[in-house]
């Protein structure tokens, strides 16, 4: 009798020690699924406010690039408005300020598209607006806008090109045809700037049946191929001349 007692009494101290460790597995595991989610939101919350300060960063950056980048055509229309003042000024050089105003008026309103635009980015906000573009004629007008332009006018020794490969036939493609000439603009005249003599060349190339290629050519200090990597950052700037 008394051994089947503690027999019986031996097997329900191990049932409840079975349920025991039970519990205290599921509670290990419980615990264990609890940190690797909070841990999962930490590296993420991590993540975040690093992409949060690398963003804050490359605004000022982009803040104090454009900051820079208005004044200069911001004095210049303040200092020819000034001379214009002067009553001695015969009609000639009235006529070249003025010039010089208009001219630093259009850089002036470029860059602040540019602010725009940028942030409409920032803020997925940018409206692509497709329509059918004869993208001949555009790189046609552009060479010949450009050709007018004082980015051009204002560099001598250097030649703006547009490539007799482009195709003769009128070419008819859905696209932003604002969007396209911002593009290409903002490279010709990046173009001009790092470039003292030789030519820049726009045009493109057409892989049927769906592909297009707009490419714009200088033979200006050019890029090492070590710096590649570097070109779609944020303001990256390479002065460093090297042989083309």
């Amino acid at each position: 009798m008394v051994l089947g007692f503690s027999i019986l009494a031996l097997y329900f101290a191990q049932k409840r020690k079975d349920k025991e460790n039970q519990i205290l597995e599921e509670s290990k595991q419980e615990l264990e699924r609890i940190i690797e989610k909070r841990t999962a939101e930490l590296r993420t919350e991590i993540m975040e406010r690093k992409e949060a300060e690398e963003s804050d960063k490359l605004k000022t950056a982009f803040l104090a690039n454009m900051s820079h980048e208005i004044r200069t055509p911001m004095n210049a229309i303040i200092s020819f408005a000034n001379f214009l003042k002067e009553n001695h000024l015969d009609l000639e050089t009235k006529q070249q300020y003025i010039h010089y105003i208009e001219t630093s008026g259009a850089t002036l309103l470029r860059l602040i598209d540019d602010i725009i635009d940028s942030a409409k980015i920032e803020a997925n906000q940018l409206i692509i607006k497709k329509e059918p573009v004869n993208i001949n004629q555009l790189l046609i007008d552009l060479h010949n806008i450009m050709l007018k332009s004082n980015t051009i006018t204002s560099k001598q020794g250097i030649a703006f090109v547009l490539d007799d490969q482009v195709p003769a036939h009128n070419y008819i493609v859905q696209t932003d045809k604002f969007r396209v000439k911002q593009v290409l603009t903002n490279l010709i005249e990046n173009g001009f700037k790092y470039t003292d003599t030789g030519t820049v060349k726009m045009g493109m190339t057409i892989k049927y049946p769906h592909t297009i290629t707009f490419y714009v050519q200088d033979t200006g200090i050019g890029i090492p191929e070590d710096k590649h990597h570097l070109v779609l950052s944020v303001l990256p700037v390479h002065t460093t001349p090297r042989s083309c």
